[in-house]
């Protein structure tokens, strides 16, 4: 979570020595620990640091190990003792005493560019390589760590937070319109294009890239996707398939700690309970030290009643965690706003914000299982069942049905999706794209965005989709923004810094090595693996959505001021007023509620985004 600031002039000009430290400066609710400024002629680093690791009271960034080659960054280095004895560094190299910039560095002198093959973890940093007069930065393979570059008037600014990045003078404080596209017509921009920012001459390094500037060149690299040809793992029991993912999910929860005191964003669900369960093993088992160990759960009794405190307390009693309930009844609709790095469809702004206050009370670090759901996707692919022995399958397909009380498809999905996309028109079928959301755009935006073909194109099925094996699992673990560490414009506070075991590439990889079928399933294999951590009670809980929590709170007498909102000036470049569907439409139709309360969350946030200076 450590904040970072690189300017560069490319036209010999010194870097503004008073500019680069006051811009370090704002990266204090960042890096409380130290910010310190380094500048070399043309260009300078300046970073604030966050101590989330134990390696990290040795940190002294911006940093070098050879006054040639510098570094800034915010960065978690998992597999570390091995990386080291790929380098061939054990021998000179105290471990425990070097922060993970230092590796870095040692790993961009052994490899050069390809040292992203041999990194493993969260990062997003910058290099500075003084001979080779060489800019040379990069992003973790999920985008866990952010990156926003700009280049302007022969300047170019790379920072990981936007309200540091924004406030450099050559910066334009103009929204970009495609960003505000792209959060109208899904929720957010990101879904559409992963280098937009919501400011027009600002990008984002996409995840899983590089980018490097010299000799007046800029060079954009993607240095890593899911491979499509890992080879199928066969085992010949089932109990090899789980003790080999046991050994992974260890490992990977394990390099995601590296402290002392530790908080889990935890529901009663398999994907965050088996992340609990796994570090209390771990603890168990001395392969990590004691922790200090606190969980938060968001809870709601009265508007809709769920049995997340009931799970979770279950999970919690279970592996002695002490447990916070929030209770999401206790906390305001939509209002008042908690300013994001761009618009969001998060409406209980307050509640969200006292789940990362709480969870900063506690320790810096939260472990969170976020992304197993896209991960453990099950995909009911026929080029997967191809892989299986058909006598395996029916076999799967029996037990499976025994124990879930459900039958696993295992067609390729063409049939249903071709029902979707198809009407009956007299006797013939026409392929019918899927309808733009609503007809409630300015024409005049609608048009220079080309909004009907970025939906129509989003929108669109894949007949041949990049990972045969796992495509349900590719599409959406590569397709979501995964980032956490610049979400909110600015605090009061310092977030702690969240990781996803579930990122891990080697859980990863592993993953995408077994067939579907049965181990993506009702995320049979996590069930499988967790059968002795966990109560039963929690291994059998089936999946169980919230259910319709903005109609709810949407009866809360507090929240009446929504069926009086009217249209700002700030959102007549983008929508017709008199097309937005009333307080009374919304009110009977789920899809035009959820189109109003994106367009009244756009408009609060762009005011807030306008005064946030």
């Amino acid at each position: 979570m450590s904040g970072f600031i690189t300017i560069y002039n490319t036209d010999g000009k010194p870097v503004d020595k008073q500019l680069i430290h006051s811009l370090t400066e704002t990266l204090k609710f960042r890096g409380p620990d130290q910010q310190k400024v380094w500048i070399d002629n043309t260009i300078g680093m300046g970073h604030a640091l966050f101590k989330t690791t134990f390696e990290a009271e040795y940190e002294n960034q911006p940093a070098t190990i050879d006054n040639r080659v510098w570094i800034t960054c915010s960065a978690r280095i998992d597999d570390r003792e091995n990386l080291v004895n790929k380098m061939g560094l054990k021998q000179s190299l105290e471990l425990s005493k070097t922060p993970d910039s230092e590796l870095i560095l040692h790993a961009y002198r052994k490899w050069g560019e390809a040292c992203l093959e041999h990194l493993l973890g969260d990062f997003a940093f910058v290099i500075w390589d003084k001979k080779k007069q060489k800019l040379f930065c990069a992003r973790d393979r999920f985008g866990a760590n952010q990156l926003y570059y700009a280049e302007k008037n022969n300047s170019i600014i790379i920072c990981n937070t936007l309200n540091t990045i924004k406030q450099h003078p050559l910066i334009s404080r103009q929204l970009n319109d495609k960003a505000i596209a792209g959060f109208l017509l899904f929720g957010d921009h990101t879904w559409i294009d992963k280098t937009l920012t919501v400011l027009s001459n600002v990008k984002t390094l996409p995840p899983a890239h590089s980018i490097t500037l010299q000799n007046g060149k800029t060079s954009l690299k993607k240095y890593w996707d899911i491979s499509p040809d890992l080879p199928i793992l066969r085992y010949k029991k089932e109990s090899d398939y789980i003790e080999h993912f046991n050994e992974i999910f260890k490992v990977s929860i394990a390099d995601r700690i590296r402290t002392n005191a530790l908080t889990i964003a935890m529901s009663g669900g398999m994907d965050s309970s088996s992340v609990a369960a796994t570090v209390r093993q771990l603890e168990k088992e001395n392969t990590i030290p004691p922790l200090t160990l606190n969980a938060v759960t968001a809870v709601y009794d009265r508007i809709l009643p769920c049995q997340e405190r009931h799970y979770a307390g279950i999970v919690a009693k279970h592996l002695n965690i002490p447990i916070h309930y929030l209770i999401g009844e206790n906390y305001t609709f939509m209002r008042p706003l908690v300013l994001t790095t761009r618009p969001l469809e998060i409406y209980t702004f307050t509640l969200w914000k006292e789940i990362k206050k709480t969870i900063a009370a506690h320790s810096r670090v939260a472990l969170t299982g976020a992304s197993a759901d896209n991960l453990l996707m099950y995909s009911p692919a026929i080029t997967t069942m191809k892989e299986v022995n058909p006598i395996k399958v029916l076999m799967d397909l029996f037990q499976l049905k025994k124990r879930y009380q459900k039958r696993p498809a295992i067609g390729s999905g063409l049939l249903a999706m071709l029902k979707l996309k198809h009407k009956q028109k007299g006797n013939k079928n026409i392929l019918v794209r899927p309808r733009l959301l609503s007809d409630w755009f300015n024409p005049e935006f609608e048009k220079a965005m080309e909004l009907k073909k970025i939906w129509e194109e989003t929108s669109e099925w894949n007949p041949n989709p990049l990972h045969t094996r796992h495509p349900n699992a590719h599409n959406t673990l590569t397709g979501i923004d995964w980032n956490t560490d610049d979400i909110i414009m600015e605090s009061e506070f310092t977030l702690s810094e969240e990781r996803d075991p579930f990122l891990d590439l080697r859980l990863v990889e592993f993953l995408f090595s077994i067939p579907s079928l049965p181990w993506f399933f009702e995320k049979h294999i996590l069930r499988q693996s967790m059968a002795e951590m966990l109560p039963q009670e929690i291994i059998r809980r089936p999946k169980t959505p919230l259910g319709d929590l903005h109609g709810k709170f949407m009866l809360e007498s507090s929240s009446s001021w929504i069926n009086d909102w009217q249209v700002n000036n700030d959102l007549l470049p983008y929508v017709q007023p008199d097309k937005i569907p009333s307080a009374i439409q919304a009110s009977s139709d789920y899809t035009m509620r959820e189109q109003r309360l994106r367009i009244l969350n756009l408009g609060d946030w762009i005011k807030a985004f306008k005064s946030n200076d």
